[in-house]
């Protein structure tokens, strides 16, 4: 079972041909609210993909209707906790016509989500545990746990952490096993770090297998200590990419927790993050079987992707 820690949040979703500008108005064809926020969306793609995966978060005394879409879902509510003084968390986002987004967030019942928060649930029940977004302290926290040799850890911590606190995402390397960032992200972090050869990387963190870069609409990429391996993207027609990076990250964690090869993992991962960003919604994630369809639609020869990934996930539980 996989465990995401992250934010919860009601997404408002607004469509407009343009995004706004300064000082202007704009009219929207569409609005729809959702459940999001970046931890409970990669929750939603791991379990479409057919493994159990649970969240670690905070919602508001509103947050009931949050707690039944992801039930909804298939995924485990039962270490996401109300805090009765606050409202649940949210995010406004405008995304244009051609899928672009722009977002303004209020954390609300999110920045509850404190370090203490893991003395109060059983991780022994985890074989993985993802950190989505979230502050150094509360992933410093998590490599304290007793039981945290026993299960694989991945970060993904988004631009803000990233710009605040670059040299301490580079300390937390040394015992996490997955790093995932976008293109920018990455080029900061290097540059925060003084790092010129990514040989270094491995060099100060023995324990980091793989670093995953997204590249938008050219690909992405896994870096290890004696590789880089690139996977180009799928071409399709973006509606919406709101959740698309974590449904990347699912199906690269996914894939690599099911045995496969780091480059059927990229494919994985591309695949699932392609099929997203044709849909409106953050957690408009694919089933397995569509996504092992789409890849064999696209020429790749997957016969042993296609045995890995559809194995009783019961050894994942």
């Amino acid at each position: 079972m996989f465990l995401a820690v992250g934010n919860v949040n009601y997404d408002y979703l607004i469509y407009s041909i343009d995004p706004p500008k300064i000082d202007s108005k704009i009219e929207a064809y569409k609005f729809l609210t959702e459940a999001g926020g970046s931890a409970c969306n990669f929750a939603v793609a791991v379990v479409k993909l057919g493994v159990k995966c649970g969240v670690l978060g905070c919602i508001g005394r509103d947050g009931d209707w949050l707690l039944r879409r992801l039930r909804e879902r298939g995924v485990n509510t039962s270490t996401i906790f109300k805090i009765k003084e606050e409202v649940s968390g949210r995010v406004f986002v405008i995304v244009d016509q051609k899928g672009n987004r722009t977002m303004i967030a209020y954390k609300g019942a999110n920045k509850h989500l404190k370090p203490e928060v893991f003395e109060k649930i059983n991780i022994s029940i985890y074989e993985h545990i993802h950190f989505s977004g979230c502050e150094i302290g509360i992933v410093r926290k998590a490599l304290e746990l007793k039981d945290r040799d026993e299960k694989t850890l991945s970060y993904d911590p988004g631009s803000t952490i990233m710009r605040k606190y670059s040299r301490e995402v580079m300390n937390c390397l040394k015992f996490l096993d997955y790093l995932f960032v976008n293109e920018e992200e990455f080029n900061y972090f290097l540059k925060k770090n003084l790092i010129k050869d990514l040989g270094e990387i491995f060099e100060r963190s023995e324990k980091i297998r793989y670093i995953f870069v997204k590249r938008g609409s050219a690909g992405s990429t896994a870096i290890s200590k004696n590789s880089e391996v690139f996977c180009p993207a799928f071409k399709v027609k973006v509606v919406d990419t709101t959740g698309a990076g974590d449904a990347f990250n699912a199906g690269v964690l996914v894939g690599l927790k099911r045995g496969l090869s780091v480059k059927e993992a990229l494919l994985l991962g591309n695949a699932v993050a392609a099929l997203k960003i044709m849909k409106e919604g953050a957690q408009s994630m694919p089933l397995l079987d569509e996504v092992i369809n789409f890849i064999e639609k696209h020429g790749y020869t997957i016969s042993s992707l296609r045995d890995k990934i559809g194995q009783s996930t019961n050894s994942f539980f």
